[in-house]
């Protein structure tokens, strides 16, 4: 005979059973929808010096709410490749990270506008903006210093 603490685990079990089918389609659907609309890997730039680098000698743009700064080099890979900065005076964890992804989505549509073999490094400097129209706006000023090269 079974103890009620084993028979209550079966029942957990089985009912858990038949949960997960229902949740596992909404959860893929999930990766599949987030997978297309976040920036690339080849395309995000992480190293610390690179950041530097960037911030230190490229170009720099502001707008309402962002600072970018473009570096253009030849040696560079020859896909653009974006970092962010979104310092904790822009608002508590949750609204930054919000803000990160609103900003990656941005610049995942506006890849195209980035010239090839270089880098873009956005900082946030207000938590409120449009940052898909700024993010235009500041490449659209960017794209004219360099022009003027």
């Amino acid at each position: 005979m079974a103890s009620a603490l084993a028979w209550q685990h079966v029942a957990d079990a089985q009912s858990s059973h038949h949960v997960a089918p229902k949740a596992a389609p909404a959860s893929l659907r999930n990766l599949f929808t987030e997978a297309t609309i976040v920036l690339p890997a080849l395309n995000r730039l992480r190293s610390s010096k690179d950041f530097a680098r960037v911030t230190k000698t490229g170009y720099r743009a502001t707008t309402a709410s962002l600072v970018l700064y473009l570096r253009v080099d030849a040696q560079l890979h020859s896909d653009p490749q974006v970092g962010l900065i979104v310092s904790k005076v822009v608002g508590g964890s949750v609204t930054r990270h919000r803000i990160a992804r609103q900003l990656r989505h941005a610049a995942h549509e506006h890849l195209r506008e980035i010239p090839p073999h270089s880098h873009l490094v956005v900082r946030v400097i207000k938590g409120e903006g449009n940052y898909r129209e700024e993010l235009r706006e500041g490449l659209t000023k960017l794209s004219k210093k360099e022009a003027k090269k």
